[in-house]
């Protein structure tokens, strides 16, 4: 084993160690001289760093792992845990262990320390297929090193033959794609995708493009392999959450006739009130607030807001884990803040930092932190509104959540047009506009385009506010975004007044736009001769 592969490995896992995620490995290790050599290594630059990994040696005669660990850190405090003597476990209890390990997957991120389970190779696919969830992810931790001295004296690296990729995120989802995506491809090649590849691989893969935001993957992805298919879909949640998110991004309408997609709709949505309902009587909370969720974004969508909160408050916050903890509050400040309760929108939203940064959850801290940046902008606190984008941008970039930096990208954008540094502004607007178009997000970007429409008309910049808005206009009138087409409009309106009409026509020539198009809707009542008063009569 040579020294700069050695080096290598130990300063990954020590960047696990080191951020204190609350997640675990696995390290597959089979060489024991390793495995002494790089407990050494590890606990050697802990120290310089007072930080203190322990090892935990597991005892034959219990086969809870969960136990031993919890009995373990009652009475020794540390900063992170390599554990060994699972193989030994797996050896005498076999299945037992496994599936006690399984089970406890929710409760060994509670110990909020990271921490490192040795195990070797063929142990580690025991786990795999003891795991009856494996392909919904949630009973793995994100990777596994693999340490093993080679013919050649290297360390051999790897996640189930997959490479790992340099740096690597603890909390992205990448790997756990591109295992899907590999398998995907050996299905698609061997012909056989059937009912169980359609759920194992597809479901699976589809809910992390979800996750990341991916939607022109996710759409692609769809249309592929599940559209007209959807009968056989066994996780109701993953199907309702694609639909929700299609909507929420403008590729589905929500107003649209066809019948089938509102019975889709409808349809998933009560399979999954009815398997929350289960779940609540069998006291599986996480489980239930993870339907919750999905269902209160689907009636929030909808604009039953009394029937999302009433979701959320049905949760019991002490009976579900801290992450969860922190999207309740999340989604509880959301819709306090639609209706204007912004101090308790506020209230909220600290609440639910405070739970996340304890819980090393970056991702949630992030969220909320824009959140807390939205009424802080609302109320004008400029500089405490930007301070809070620029912290939860700084988690985004490095955790990679594109759809959360596209927009704190944008709210920089505009507070910096607020203020008068348009400049600056259009910097932002510009970066938030190129990853909404990336990822598929047409209200992100006829949202962003139409403030970069504004802040040229500041500018008396006519010709580029025109083009800006008729995109924006474009985009809003795709995704039926009627109110926003109307204000769009007016703004095609009012640089109308100001621009030659020659000029003016030939813009809206380029974009295959007719004047009729774009006509405000005040102007349509005033060619009917048709006062407002009598719409309340139509």
């Amino acid at each position: 084993m040579s020294q700069v592969d050695t080096e290598l490995d130990l300063k990954q896992i020590y960047r696990f160690f080191e951020r204190k995620v609350s997640r675990y490995i696995f390290l597959v290790i089979d060489d024991q001289r390793i495995l002494k050599d790089f407990i050494a290594g590890i606990q050697n630059r802990s120290g310089k760093k007072k930080k203190k990994v322990a090892v935990l040696d597991l005892n034959e005669e219990n086969p809870s792992v969960y136990f031993q660990v919890k009995e373990f850190l009652d009475k020794d405090k540390c900063d992170g845990l390599i554990i060994t003597g699972l193989n030994s476990l797996i050896y005498k209890y076999s299945h037992e262990t496994i599936h006690l390990l399984n089970k406890s997957r929710d409760g060994f991120e509670d110990f909020s320390i990271p921490m490192a389970f040795v195990v070797n190779k063929a142990n580690l696919k025991k786990i795999i297929n003891g795991a009856s969830d494996f392909y919904q992810l949630r009973d793995l931790p994100d990777f596994h090193f693999e340490g093993a001295a080679s013919k050649t004296g290297e360390m051999n690296r790897d996640f189930l033959n997959i490479s790992v990729p340099q740096p690597y995120d603890f909390e992205d989802s990448s790997l756990k794609a591109q295992l899907l995506e590999e398998q995907l491809e050996k299905a698609r090649k061997n012909q056989r995708i059937n009912d169980d590849a359609l759920n194992d691989i597809v479901v699976p893969l589809l809910s992390i493009y979800i996750g990341r935001s991916y939607y022109k993957e996710a759409e692609a992805l769809y249309d592929c392999y599940l559209k007209g298919r959807e009968s056989k879909i066994k996780d109701k949640q993953v199907f309702l959450d694609y639909l929700v998110a299609m909507i929420e991004i403008g590729k589905i309408k929500i107003h649209s006739k066809d019948i089938s997609l509102k019975y889709k709709i409808t349809s998933f949505a009560e399979n999954l009130i009815d398997l929350r309902r289960d779940c609540i009587r069998a006291e599986e909370w996480d489980r239930a607030a993870e339907i919750t969720f999905v269902l209160q974004r689907y009636f929030t969508l909808i604009g039953s807001h009394m029937r999302s909160m009433e979701l959320l408050r049905g949760l019991k916050m002490t009976k579900i884990s801290k992450r969860h903890q922190a999207i309740a509050y999340i989604r509880m400040g959301n819709l306090h803040k639609d209706i204007g309760e912004y101090d308790n929108a506020l209230s909220l939203y600290k609440k639910g930092a405070e739970i996340a940064e304890k819980n090393n959850d970056r991702a949630n801290t992030a969220a909320l932190l824009h959140q807390i940046g939205r009424i802080y902008h609302e109320a004008g606190r400029y500089e405490d509104a930007l301070t809070q984008y620029e912290k939860s941008l700084d988690i985004m970039e490095r955790i990679g959540i594109v759809s959360g930096i596209s927009g704190n990208l944008h709210q920089i954008g505009l507070i910096y047009e607020e203020k008068g540094r348009y400049q600056e502004a259009l910097v932002q607007y510009k970066k938030s506009l190129e990853i909404s178009e990336e990822i598929g997000n047409i209200g992100g970007m006829a949202s962003t385009m139409a403030r970069i429409g504004v802040l040229h008309s500041k500018r008396n910049e006519l010709k580029e506010a025109l083009k800006s808005f008729i995109r924006a206009f474009l985009m809003f009138d795709e995704i039926d975004a009627s109110y926003n087409v109307r204000k769009t409009k007016e703004k095609i309106a009012g640089i109308r007044e100001k621009m030659p009409e020659n000029k003016f026509n030939e813009i809206l020539a380029e974009f295959g736009v007719e004047e009729s198009d774009i006509r405000p809707f005040e102007d349509l009542l005033n060619q009917l001769q048709l006062p407002y008063a009598a719409l309340d009569k139509l």
